[in-house]
């Protein structure tokens, strides 16, 4: 083949030039090299888990409210105040309002949330 991977890339491997490093490795075999814990510091914990971040307050709140607790559906809406930011054309913003609850639209319960957005 002209160009190709055809009949050259075969006979390369058997040649050895496509073989690959990696060695296998028998930890049964090895007794100077006692087996170590590398410790991770969780950086984006830190980063995301800020208590005034309105943005995951507000997130936080939706996912532990997702499910209505009288009839067990996901149908749930959350209930907001009319405060949310407006942008250049006086609409407002999509999750800046303040949720106070949730709303199930499948058999209509309330209820308000366990924690508020200020918290």
């Amino acid at each position: 083949m002209a160009g190709g991977f055809g009949v050259q890339g075969r006979t390369s491997i058997t040649k050895g030039l496509m073989m690959s490093r990696l060695r296998l490795f028998d930890p049964s075999l090895d007794d100077e090299h006692a087996p170590a814990v590398i410790p991770f510091t969780p950086r984006l914990r830190e980063r995301h888990s800020a208590p005034g971040n309105p943005v995951i307050r507000r997130a936080w709140l939706w996912n532990s409210n997702q499910v209505c607790p009288c009839c067990r559906r996901a149908t749930v809406e959350p209930v907001e105040l009319e405060d949310g930011l407006l942008n250049a054309k006086a609409e407002p913003i999509p999750g800046t309002a303040t949720i106070v609850g949730f709303n199930c639209s499948s058999c209509g319960h309330e209820w308000a949330t366990i924690r508020t957005m200020a918290q």
